[in-house]
């Protein structure tokens, strides 16, 4: 949990500032569905390229990609999408994130119909935790700073809209790069998952 008040450094707007002066890449930010939708299906392409040493992570195919592009581009609320793009128009990173649905979706009994979605659209505008779902930055860009180029964008936005509370995505306890930046953001754990096998013969 990111603490959108206390647990931002300092420095963190002004290296964005020297970042962003870099004309090798620039942010995309999106104030509509329509604006968002040429890009999404590079963000799943972007996905492929960088989730690959997840575990468990299959890569998505054509299909898939447009599959799922389909099915969670109405679900997104644009102004929570950052998009950083090279000076060639390539996807070389991206942020989502989402008002936290909790008290939508107590509120709607887990159903959507006849009244759930209503009680979800409510919960999304009344929110004060956005729920950060997926990121990725390209392999290629790594260590030039747009971690901090689109995240101070999305702060700036999330604090327009009154969000105070960030919670990160699931984060594997192997991947040191991804937890040492929330380190630097002032982030606590203050949740763990453990996944146990167990052979049966």
């Amino acid at each position: 949990m990111i603490d959108l008040e206390k647990d931002i450094p300092e420095s963190f707007p002004r290296i964005y500032e020297r970042v962003q002066r870099n004309p090798a890449f620039q942010v995309l930010e999106f104030s509509s569905t329509r604006s968002l939708k040429p890009y999404i299906e590079a963000v799943f392409h972007l996905v492929n390229a960088t989730y690959t040493d997840i575990y468990g992570f299959q890569p998505l195919d054509d299909r898939e990609i447009r599959e799922l592009a389909a099915r969670y581009l109405p679900l997104l609320n644009p102004r929570f999408v950052k998009l950083v793009v090279t000076a060639e128009g390539k996807a070389a990173a991206f942020i989502v994130g989402i008002p936290n649905l909790t008290k939508g979706i107590q509120k709607a009994k887990g159903k959507l119909l006849p009244f759930g979605i209503l009680h979800l659209l409510a919960a999304s505008r009344k929110s004060t935790q956005l729920d950060l779902m997926l990121g990725a930055i390209h392999p290629d860009y790594r260590s030039r700073g747009l971690d901090v180029l689109m995240g101070w964008k999305l702060i700036l936005s999330a604090r327009a809209a009154g969000i105070q509370t960030f919670e990160t995505h699931l984060v594997l306890e192997t991947n040191e790069r991804m937890l040492a930046e929330y380190a630097r953001l002032g982030a606590g754990l203050h949740k763990r998952f453990r996944i146990y096998r167990k052979d049966i013969r």
